[in-house]
């Protein structure tokens, strides 16, 4: 058997492995509630609601909100700032209002203002769930194809009209994503 390829397999294995335990931890990771498992609260804000905005590689936008009578810092953030509805919020939303609001750990899921809603929490909801099923369905198919060639005593190549193709898990991670976007789709 080529060492090469003998080498290869063992890293085909260890990112099998890793595919694995990524599936079984990644229903942990940013976990989808319902209204029963939040906190409801009555608070008074204390200061107006700060944007805040990170640029770069990992572009972050969140909101701070202040509470009388509050100690911590409560955020809007992730899929929960892309379900604000921004316009709505910076108009009505100000210093001394008495809102409603229902968190988790601090982090704000749902907020409202004299019974009108300024987070769709229901589609947040169901963003998430979307989002973590086609990370799921991908690390399906990653764990998948790293665990075939593991088999091989020859490294797998594709037969592609008369063109020859090694595997490589570049090309098993860029299929992986197409056949997860294309299984979830809109």
């Amino acid at each position: 058997m080529n060492e090469s390829w003998s080498k290869a397999r063992i890293q085909y294995a260890i990112l099998a492995g890793s595919f694995l335990i990524m599936i079984f931890f990644y229903p942990m990771i940013n976990p989808i509630y319902g209204h029963d498992e939040l906190k409801r609260e009555e608070l008074v804000l204390s200061e107006k609601p700060v944007f805040n905005k990170r640029f770069g590689k990992h572009r972050r936008n969140w909101v701070d909100l202040y509470f009388a009578g509050q100690k911590e810092t409560y955020k809007i953030s992730s899929i929960d700032y892309e379900c604000l509805n921004y316009k709505k919020f910076m108009d009505n939303i100000d210093q001394g209002d008495k809102v409603t609001v229902l968190s988790r750990d601090k982090e704000v899921l749902a907020f409202s203002k004299n019974g009108v809603e300024y987070m769709d929490f229901e589609k947040a909801q169901l963003l998430k769930h979307k989002r973590k099923k086609s990370a799921y369905i991908f690390f399906w198919i990653a764990f998948i194809g790293c665990i075939i060639p593991v088999f091989f005593k020859k490294q797998p190549v594709l037969n592609i009209s008369g063109y020859t193709i090694s595997v490589s898990f570049i090309l098993i991670v860029c299929l992986s994503w197409i056949i997860a976007f294309l299984m979830v789709g809109q």
